[in-house]
């Protein structure tokens, strides 16, 4: 048995004693590796295959709504899990513009981390290089847009309470969808018109 590639391979091979044997190998580095294998000075079959070696970083990921939608005044988090990676190594954010204020990270422990940061004013475009033991995890650098506080604009309504048409005398209802709006006070008032009059008959 052989193995080959882009770095150093450390390989051991144990002897079972009834026709077959248990081997364990250590890629040092990352890159595209090849084992082959032979039986009688014949390559068995499927030999040599092909394996693909990633750095145990590449394990690292992040995740969470500070990495794809954030709102200006608003304090953005997402969570950086190192849980997978082995190797004990401290994990960095940087954030571009920035004014000031650095991200924070807080510790959850078995590999969690928790980031905070303050996000520029809206329309601004974030740029967040997440390192874990100097390297780019996987996805970073991430690329935020900062929307707006606010958007009422982009309140929704559904249901059957907002049809052009409707039966008197029976309960109706409809949903109102602030969810992609972001923060503030919802008021809603329903105005009966009778004739050229008009009342103000429910508000909340």
């Amino acid at each position: 048995m052989s193995i080959t590639g882009d770095g150093e391979v450390r390989a051991e091979a144990r002897e079972k004693w009834d026709g077959s044997c248990d081997v364990e190998y250590v890629a040092r580095e990352p890159g595209d590796y090849e084992i082959d294998i032979k039986f009688a000075e014949q390559s068995i079959p499927g030999s040599p295959f092909k394996i693909k070696v990633i750095s145990p970083k590449k394990n690292v990921i992040a995740y969470g709504p500070g990495l794809h939608m954030v709102r200006e005044g608003v304090p953005a988090k997402f969570t950086v899990d190192a849980s997978k990676c082995d190797k004990q190594a401290p994990v960095k954010v940087r954030m571009s513009p920035n004014l000031g204020q650095e991200p924070q990270i807080k510790s959850k422990g078995d590999g969690l981390y928790e980031v905070t940061y303050q996000p520029p004013p809206a329309g601004s475009n974030v740029r967040l290089d997440v390192t874990f033991d100097d390297d780019n995890i996987n996805g970073s650098p991430f690329d935020v847009k900062v929307l707006p506080f606010v958007e009422p604009n982009k309140v929704t309504l559904s249901g059957p309470g907002v049809a052009p048409f409707c039966t008197a005398s029976f309960p109706i209802d409809f949903i109102v969808d602030t969810s992609n709006a972001g923060y503030g006070d919802l008021e809603v008032q329903v105005v009966v018109s009778i004739g050229s009059r008009k009342e103000f008959c429910y508000r909340a």
